[in-house]
C-alpha cells in the first residue's frame, strides 16, 4: 500500500512539473490565451489538457522544438507531435498532458474550450 501511494505521489509530482515544463514553453514563444484544463474525471488517456493560441505557424514548430529540449533535460518522454511543419494545429502528446496549439482561426473552429467548459481549469499561478 505504501509503494502505491509513493508512486501516486511522484505520479503528482510529474505532472506538476510536466504541467510546468508545457506552461513554461509556450510562454517561451510567446503563446495566447492559454488555458489548462484537469480531464482525469472526462478519459482515460490523459489528466491535463492545455489549449494556446499562436499567430504563426513558425511559431508552432518553435513550441515543438523547446518541448523535445526542455523534455529531454527533465527526463520526460514524448508520446507523439502531430501538425509540424506549416499547419494551423499543433497537438503535442506528453502521456499524461496534451497541449493542442492552435492558431486563431482553428481554435474559435474547434472549440476545445467550449467542450472542456465543465472541467476544472488549473491556474497556472498553482504550478510555478
Amino acid at each position: 500500500m505504501l509503494q502505491k501511494m509513493e508512486m501516486n505521489m511522484n505520479n503528482v509530482f510529474d505532472n506538476k512539473n510536466l504541467l510546468k515544463l508545457a506552461f513554461d514553453a509556450l510562454e517561451e514563444v510567446n503563446a495566447k490565451d492559454i488555458k489548462i484544463y484537469e480531464t482525469k474525471s472526462s478519459n482515460p488517456f490523459y489528466s491535463y489538457a492545455i489549449v494556446a493560441t499562436c499567430v504563426a505557424s513558425r511559431q508552432m514548430d518553435g513550441l515543438a522544438s523547446v518541448i523535445f529540449k526542455k523534455s529531454k533535460e527533465e527526463g520526460f518522454e514524448i508520446r507523439g507531435i502531430e501538425g509540424r511543419g506549416g499547419g494551423t494545429w499543433l497537438l503535442i502528446d506528453l502521456y499524461d498532458v496534451i497541449i493542442n496549439l492552435f492558431s486563431t482561426e482553428d481554435r474559435r473552429n474547434y472549440d476545445l474550450d467550449r467542450l472542456w467548459v465543465m472541467l476544472p481549469q488549473i491556474d497556472p499561478a498553482d504550478i510555478k
